[in-house]
């Protein structure tokens, strides 16, 4: 069930850009300063060569993903809170479990009254039709006028009922429209992970070098993969527009239509990106296109779908702190 306030989550997301904002400007500056330094020719020999070679394969990577993890991760924020206006602009707090509840009550509630009224009014159209003799002994006016206040009771509960039942609703479109928001940054922290708990174990060695034999520096080229592969999938995203599917949505499809969406999605990648046509071809990459959805190669291009995964809201607040706390 979904419970959260929506002034304190877009003051929080407003906060983390901030700190997220001055992240990457210290990031830069210490970019910059890599950069002096290892342009700088006159610095030469052993030890500032083996720190020329830790800093332009190791260390400038590791900040250009940190960069760009807080560009994503800023636009994803402003992306949430925008969400949050469109879908909850007119509510203070969204809390399911109780909306469901209200919705319930005020449901059992009409209903009753509603077979009350029906009844009233059935009894007050026979006496309305009665002999005078009868009539003498009805308030015929009180009768009609509690029949109104009926009417509009049950006019009022019905505008109740329809607001809880549309703002449900409104918990499963945001849960789609949000599900997908945080998938690059996921994707870029977790190749930045491994990249700075690497940076954290090496050691200078007693001729100054940095001892960097033993370091896997896959892990610095994982930071520029997943760069390229954010890249790809964004550019999907734009080319297909409102056609860009979701994995409920591709999943939906029959399959002639999933491998007409197969192929557009692979000549998106083969115009724009042709150097990476044979490693998809070939199954060395997987494009993330959305949450449990990824363009791969087995024995032909496909879209692998984890049905298993189901779409959940992620808080964007808790988002934010999972991602910046796995490393």
């Amino acid at each position: 069930m979904v419970k959260l306030t929506i002034g304190s989550v877009k003051s929080e997301l407003q906060m983390m850009n901030i700190n997220l904002t001055g992240l990457k400007s210290k990031t830069q500056t210490l970019k910059n300063r890599f950069t002096q330094f290892s342009s700088n020719q006159e610095l030469t020999g052993t030890a500032y060569n083996s720190h020329k070679d830790y800093i332009e394969n190791m260390q400038s990577p590791t900040a250009d993903g940190i960069n760009q993890l807080c560009d994503i991760m800023i636009t994803s924020n402003n992306e949430y809170s925008s969400a949050l206006d469109e879908y909850f602009g007119d509510v203070h707090e969204i809390d399911e479990a109780k909306w469901r509840t209200e919705y319930e009550g005020l449901v059992a509630n009409y209903n009753s009254l509603n077979g009350y009224f029906n009844w009233f009014m059935e009894f007050l159209g026979r006496i309305s039709g009665a002999a005078a003799g009868i009539k003498e002994h009805y308030d015929i006016h009180g009768m009609l006028r509690t029949a109104n206040s009926l009417g509009e009771q049950l006019e009022l509960i019905r505008e109740d009922i329809e607001w809880y039942r549309e703002h449900i609703e409104k918990i499963g479109e945001l849960l789609s429209a949000t599900s997908g928001i945080y998938i690059h940054a996921n994707m870029l922290s977790e190749a930045i992970g491994p990249a700075i708990s690497l940076l954290g174990k090496i050691s200078v060695g007693a001729d100054g070098g940095y001892n960097v034999c033993a370091v896997n520096r896959k892990a610095f080229q994982d930071i520029q993969n997943a760069k390229i592969m954010i890249e790809v999938s964004q550019k999907l995203q734009s080319e297909l527009g409102d056609d860009y599917l979701s994995g409920e949505e591709f999943a939906a499809l029959e399959s002639d239509e999933q491998i007409k969406y197969i192929s557009r999605l692979a000549e998106v990648v083969q115009k724009y990106f042709p150097s990476l046509s044979s490693d998809l071809a070939e199954g060395m990459i997987e494009i993330p296109l959305a949450p449990g959805l990824y363009l791969y190669a087995g024995e032909s291009i496909a879209v692998d779908v984890e049905t298993d995964s189901p779409v959940t809201l992620d808080i964007a607040v808790g988002k934010n702190k999972e991602i910046l706390g796995n490393w």
